[in-house]
């Protein structure tokens, strides 16, 4: 990866970005020895959708 980064680099890029999952601790200390820093955070909500009491029903009889 360092190669990666040294080659764009070299080629005149002068900024990388790169997305991690906040908890992936493993990925956050590569990218941060490669000397990247957070520069945005974002969060990603999810609602799922619940079964209704018929379909409860319908599935556990009894």
């Amino acid at each position: 990866m360092a190669a990666a980064v040294d080659a764009g680099l070299d080629r005149g890029i002068t900024a990388l970005w790169l997305q991690v999952v906040a908890e992936n601790d493993g990925a956050r200390a590569l990218y941060g020895g490669l000397g990247f820093s957070t520069a945005s955070r974002y969060e990603y909500w999810a609602r799922t959708r619940q079964p209704s009491a018929a379909t409860t029903s319908a599935r556990n009889p009894g």
